[in-house]
């Protein structure tokens, strides 16, 4: 069973992955972070627990570890407590799950860190057929494949009676939709099931893609509800800017998407004269730098010159979907959150197609309110927060309101 322990916008999730673990210190654990800094963050957190970080060059009983996942396979048979990234994770092998089911490991994790799927650009729909010829990838049923894999152990398929095709250190889907193919790979599926239990800690569960996948493999989760204080303070804190000539572009249902900044040629500088008016007016004329914050999709930021015309913003754009942490905005108080974010459609199309559900709008939310949740509020002050999209600002004010009741 995979158990969500919801936890608050501004509580810690680390902290409360340590808690979950001084229940039972004498359990062998997994904790899985989002980075190397929040493996090692949790590491040092959890001191007295003594979690050990895979190291490439580490010595065990005397042979020199060649990689973080040669060491990782030597730490597991003892039981030590083990920290690692989403990027090692997805590299346990049926070896390493061996060890886990043995060894009666507990699985800690945070939010999105280990992710249900992530793009891979090496198998396009253009050489699919030659990957197969090739027996790279291995046909298992329509539209998904396996990524041939050397580690293969029967021992712990027959332990959880698991289809052998569903279970891999790689799975290969092909998600269709609009008439676009693309090639995604994800965790093992029933990877969770070699562990005695599975806690991940998380801000709003419904938002979690990872539970969605694996309910498609027979795999159900639990939510242990929490944080409904911290989430109240947070919302007492947001001053949502009102409707008014700052959100007339917004009324469009697709404004502020990737498709509407690149289809508008000139979107980009005219958002940027709204969040100027926006912050000489929430700031009462000044325009320093530090007092703001705004968000743009990924692609757009990475597109944008910065130009003498804007130096206010210059280092403050924030993509709208990030895992990473930002602290260099703790100082905000004026947030432009100029984004219209929609779970992928390919993705929503391939849980559909398997009778899953899956919440959008609590994804959106939640992504918005994570980056928030990185401004001037940590330091409990208030802050002004624009939305021009109209989608946008009714999921925040709705969440806002939630709070209340």
């Amino acid at each position: 069973m995979l158990v969500f322990t919801e936890t608050g916008f501004l509580e810690d999730p680390l902290q409360k992955c340590l808690e979950i673990a001084a229940r039972d210190p004498l359990r062998p654990y997994l904790f899985v972070g989002s980075s190397d800094s929040e493996a090692d963050d949790f590491a040092a957190l959890a001191a007295e627990l003594r979690f050990t970080r895979p190291e490439e060059g580490a010595i065990c009983n005397g042979i020199k570890c060649t990689s973080k996942r040669a060491h990782m396979a030597h730490l597991l048979p003892g039981g030590k407590n083990i920290a690692i990234t989403s990027c090692a994770f997805n590299y346990i092998d049926d070896a390493m799950l061996k060890e886990i089911w043995y060894g009666g490991y507990t699985l800690l994790s945070v939010g999105d860190a280990i992710f249900w799927s992530d793009r891979i650009a090496k198998y396009s729909a253009a050489n699919i057929e030659e990957a197969i010829r090739r027996r790279q990838l291995i046909p298992v049923a329509q539209g998904t494949y396996l990524l041939s894999s050397a580690h293969r152990a029967e021992y712990v398929l027959g332990m959880l009676d698991i289809p052998l095709f569903t279970y891999n250190d790689r799975l290969l889907t092909r998600l269709t939709a609009g008439g676009r193919s693309e090639m995604f790979w994800s965790p093992p599926p029933f990877a969770v099931n070699a562990f005695r239990s599975a806690h991940i800690v998380h801000a709003m569960p419904a938002a979690s893609s990872l539970a969605s996948y694996l309910r498609i493999f027979g795999i159900q989760s639990k939510t242990e509800e929490g944080g409904r204080q911290h989430n109240r303070d947070l919302a007492s804190l947001l001053r949502v800017v009102p409707d008014g000539k700052f959100n007339e572009r917004g009324e469009d249902a697709g404004a502020y998407t990737t498709r509407w900044y690149l289809k508008e040629k000139s979107a980009a500088e005219d958002v940027f004269k709204d969040m100027r008016n926006v912050l000489l007016q929430a700031e009462a004329g000044s325009e320093r730098s530090s007092h703001v914050a705004y968000a743009m999709p990924n692609e757009i930021l990475k597109d944008l010159k910065e130009s003498i015309g804007r130096p206010v913003f210059r280092g403050r754009g924030f993509p709208a979907i990030s895992a990473a942490d930002c602290g260099a905005y703790s100082t905000a108080r004026v947030l432009c959150y100029c984004a219209n974010t929609h779970f992928p459609v390919a993705s929503a199309a391939y849980f559909h197609s398997n009778g899953v559900s899956f919440d959008g709008d609590a994804w959106s939310t939640y992504h918005m309110l994570r980056w928030i949740s990185r401004s001037a509020v940590r330091n409990h002050e208030p802050v002004s927060v624009y939305v021009p999209s109209k989608r946008m600002r009714g999921l925040l004010e709705n969440w806002i309101q939630a709070q209340g009741e």
